[in-house]
């Protein structure tokens, strides 16, 4: 899921920065060169990605879409806890999500569509039918290591994952080492 995880809410912060580049095509080109290479499976989580995903789109390799779908009335709520107005959070979210509707109608390439609530509620079942999706056939050491970065408080960049921080305090405490992802 990336080059350089933030596990506060599973997304690449490499990846981030370059979507302020001045020449995406060209940076995208290196950065799934790089990200791709030796892994049969890569991938990257950015909700901000349809910004600017027709600009590099014909340079990722091999595109699998998996499309997550969240409430964008709960969407807007998160945003406006940080301080930003509901409503002009509330037409953002439900633009981007048009935005992201048409363009993957648009592209003949595999799409899978999951909402992020059934996510959230059954997170093994979701990552087991991913696994199918992409991979052909579950692979439970994927299932297992997918399911448990599915976090309700992985949310905005920056953000603590208490849940993760407590199993690392736990593990460290207990003098087991810690392997969480």
């Amino acid at each position: 899921m990336g080059l350089d995880l933030d596990h506060s809410n599973v997304e690449d912060r490499r990846f981030q920065e370059l979507l302020a580049s001045q020449d995406i095509v060209v940076e995208t080109t290196s950065y799934f060169a790089e990200l791709t290479t030796g892994r049969r499976v890569s991938g990257v989580k950015n909700p901000m990605i349809i910004d600017r995903l027709s600009e590099f789109y014909s340079v990722i390799p091999n595109p699998i879409l998996v499309v997550v779908a969240r409430d964008v009335v709960a969407v807007a709520q998160r945003e406006e806890s940080c301080g930003h107005d509901l409503l002009e959070s509330l037409h953002a979210a439900a633009r981007r999500e048009r935005e992201i509707f048409h363009f993957v109608q648009a592209v003949a390439d595999p799409l899978v569509m999951v909402s992020y609530e059934r996510a959230l509620a059954s997170p093994t079942a979701t990552a087991r039918a991913l696994s199918d999706f992409i991979l052909g056939a579950a692979n439970e050491d994927i299932v297992e290591l997918t399911s448990r970065l599915v976090r309700s408080n992985c949310d905005m960049p920056g953000d603590v994952d208490f849940v993760r921080e407590r199993e690392l305090y736990d593990l460290q405490t207990s003098g087991a080492v810690a392997t969480l992802p």
